[in-house]
């Protein structure tokens, strides 16, 4: 019983995390104004990092995305995954391991660019 539970909720949890996605307007970079406040090179650093991560997390494809979402942001087991998604737990750790391999790739080369 418990399982149905967990499952129907992070099903809403997903579909409801997933409607907030796609209504929300594309990334904008911070103004000058905002960057020039925060003038140290480790700041600007941290910045450009995660503007780099995000562009690399949103450059995946849909399925990508959402297992690095419930996996890292959410910090659900295998097991949740598979379960909320509907999926086998070997497609989730496939899907997890192509995704991963693909940000790698995506932020070392916005390293060899810095």
């Amino acid at each position: 019983m418990r399982r149905n539970g967990f499952s129907w909720i992070y099903r809403i949890l997903r579909n409801e995390c997933l409607n907030v996605i796609r209504g929300q307007r594309t990334w904008e970079p911070l103004s000058d104004d905002v960057v020039g406040a925060v003038a140290t090179s480790d700041a600007l650093e941290d910045i450009e990092r995660q503007r780099a991560v995000q562009r690399a997390v949103m450059s995946l494809s849909h399925e990508y995305r959402e297992v690095i979402a419930l996996r890292h942001f959410a910090g659900l087991s295998y097991e949740d995954i598979a379960v909320t998604l509907g999926i086998p737990a070997k497609t989730v750790k496939s899907r997890l391991y192509s995704a991963r391999q693909r940000l790698a790739a995506s932020l070392s080369a916005w390293k060899v660019q810095s």
